[in-house]
């Protein structure tokens, strides 16, 4: 299977409450772009890029509400023969996402990180994946964010593989 990044860098995570809708460039997302489309997060990596040691607060979740018309960072492929990704990573749109309230749908990974240059990478176990299904509600549709405080500059990236 054919496995891409969607990289962003040097961006600032805006602390958006759940259940709200995300500020333009202060969140790093992933989406499907068909209903046939379906991929599994094999790696996420978030680097601090601030100057003090205070903690920043991010959190992987899904969103209940769809971008319109996101401006797409196409994923970089992995492994310069494949094919072209039919996911898209974005940090903004015409209309941002709404991330999910944490009574419908909990985050799917708490991130905490120094801010001066701290690294945060989460690799799955065999089977632990995440995945994205196509133009399927809360399922389609993933993002960095921050969560709680005022995050500083951060540096990301998605590595995926498309099945």
């Amino acid at each position: 299977m054919a496995q891409f990044t969607s990289a962003v860098n040097n961006w600032t995570p805006t602390a958006t409450a759940d259940g709200s809708a995300l500020t333009g460039s202060g969140y790093h997302a992933l989406r499907a772009a068909a209903s046939t489309d379906m991929a599994r997060i094999l790696e996420i990596f978030v680097q601090a890029l601030g100057t003090s040691s205070a903690m920043d607060n991010l959190a992987l979740r899904r969103h209940t509400t769809h971008a319109s018309t996101p401006t797409n960072r196409v994923p970089a492929p992995v492994n310069p023969w494949s094919v072209a990704s039919v996911f898209q990573g974005f940090i903004t749109a015409s209309t941002n996402p709404t991330n999910a309230a944490l009574a419908t749908i909990q985050h799917v990974l708490e991130i905490g990180l120094n801010a001066n240059g701290g690294e945060y990478r989460w690799v799955p176990s065999p089977g632990g994946e995440i995945f994205i299904l196509g133009n399927t509600a809360n399922n389609d549709e993933v993002s960095i964010a921050g969560v709680t405080g005022t995050p500083g500059a951060v540096s990301s990236h998605y590595m995926i593989e498309e099945l």
